[in-house]
């Protein structure tokens, strides 16, 4: 598995150094352990800064209008007091990023985006998105040779493996430029 927790805390707080304040998380709504881990890594990264969570969960559905919808309505609701949209998911992603051409929201001077999941698609959106990449290859090869590891261990042997890649966060222009902030004097 991927370190969700930090992947991440890592993006939030990228998106917080960046001076957005008002950082919102959209996922599906999920008691699968990667997408808990992801809320808990969101939610640490506010708390470090004192800021709170405004999050939506959405129901997994296989008819993105059934994600369209929800999300659509969070961002309308909530638009003026969310600076940056970190998305849990690629495929919730791609869905909140046709949500935002559709209210012509400009990305990153109204709202900054990140979304977890790399994919090709966001590197050809303008602005190209910032993404958490999974280390798929590696993923892959670990997955691979436990398998083989396992396949040549005696039967009585039943233990269990955990093994924890780290991502790379692919910062691009959707997550803005670092907001200067004025000196006081």
């Amino acid at each position: 598995m991927t370190d969700n927790l930090f992947s991440t805390y890592n993006a939030t707080k990228h998106l917080i150094d960046r001076g957005h304040k008002n950082v919102a998380f959209i996922t599906f709504s999920s008691m699968q352990q990667q997408l808990t881990q992801r809320m808990q890594g969101y939610k640490n990264a506010l708390k470090e800064y004192g800021l709170k969570p405004i999050i939506k969960e959405v129901v997994f559905n296989r008819d993105n209008d059934m994600i369209l919808e929800p999300v659509r309505t969070f961002i309308k609701k909530r638009r003026g007091d969310i600076d940056a949209i970190l998305f849990g998911t690629n495929h919730i992603g791609v869905c909140g990023l046709r949500v935002i051409n559709e209210l012509g929201i400009k990305v990153p001077e109204e709202m900054a985006v990140v979304s977890f999941d790399d994919y090709e698609v966001f590197e050809l959106y303008t602005p190209p998105v910032s993404a958490i990449a999974q280390p798929i290859v590696e993923i892959a090869d670990n997955i691979i040779t436990t398998l083989l590891k396992k396949l040549n261990t005696p039967v009585k042997n039943k233990s269990v493996q955990t093994i924890t890649l780290s991502t790379e966060l692919h910062i691009r222009e959707s997550s803005g430029a670092p907001k200067l902030v004025p000196v006081l004097k």
